[in-house]
């Protein structure tokens, strides 16, 4: 957002909104949690109404225009939400976001759903079937014909108060086309197949993650994790881990970042 911070307060659906927390802060989204006011004053994000507010990037980099992308990037997010909706364990999207207007392109608004990310609860804590559900949520992400494709990040898999799995993040996903599209890419020959196999990368992800909490749960019921993961994620490691840890050596010495130059290191 450049110089520009995340308001501190926004007005949706005819009601006036008040920042209560700021999370994730990337090279491509600010993301923040906004409560009606006055909002509870004990735990502001108990509060059932409130709404993340993802903030695309408006600044250039380097001279270079990068705003297109903030939009592109929330607009798809917001047509992903609209595909998913009905799906409990999705947040839902909130459409009339009044202000700022100007920024509506860039912005997307989602219910907040109370909880922490896998990657926060320790293993001891995920209920057995915990990776079970999550299979069954991402059956039925897969049958609107989406791939979510950022599952190999745990943040992006939340656990609830009760342990059940919610999933966010779906700036990056793709999916196929419906009858109801009039896009001309919408059914490109071989679009199916192609999505199959970015389906295919997220069940790996999942069980990656399954391999990691429950090892033994995971070795029963699944065997050996690296007999199941799909070519494409073999070829797309060769090419991305040596330039990930290139741009975060570059984040680092640029003092975007710290340490190991990972994105929860990153100065807000």
């Amino acid at each position: 957002m450049g110089r520009h911070e995340p308001p501190e307060t926004l007005r949706i659906a005819g009601e006036t909104y008040r920042c209560a927390a700021r999370f994730k802060v990337d090279a491509f989204a600010a993301t923040a949690v906004y409560v009606p006011r006055p909002g509870s004053a004990i735990d502001p994000l108990a509060d059932a109404d409130a709404v993340v507010v993802k903030f695309g990037r408006t600044a250039s980099a380097f001279g270079l225009p990068m705003a297109w992308i903030g939009a592109h990037l929330c607009g798809k997010e917001r047509d992903m939400h609209r595909r998913l909706a009905g799906i409990a364990a999705v947040p839902a999207a909130v459409d009339r976001l009044e202000s700022p207007g100007r920024a509506f392109r860039h912005t997307l608004v989602r219910r907040y759903v109370p909880g922490r990310t896998l990657r926060e609860v320790p293993a001891e804590e995920l209920p057995d079937d915990f990776f079970a559900k999550l299979d069954v949520l991402l059956d039925q992400v897969h049958a609107r014909g989406v791939a979510v494709m950022d599952l190999n990040k745990a943040e992006n898999v939340l656990v609830d108060a009760t342990g059940r799995p919610h999933l966010i993040d779906f700036q990056l996903s793709v999916r196929r086309g419906v009858p109801a599209d009039r896009r001309w890419w919408a059914w490109v020959p071989g679009s199916a197949w192609w999505l199959g196999v970015l389906q295919g990368c997220d069940r790996f992800y999942i069980a990656k993650h399954f391999a990691h909490a429950q090892p033994q749960a995971f070795a029963q019921t699944h065997g050996d994790l690296d007999e199941l993961r799909p070519r494409l994620t073999r070829v797309w490691r060769r090419f991305t881990l040596p330039l990930r840890a290139l741009r975060r050596q570059l984040l680092v010495g640029l003092k975007v970042r710290r340490g190991r130059g990972t994105a929860d290191t990153e100065f807000s």
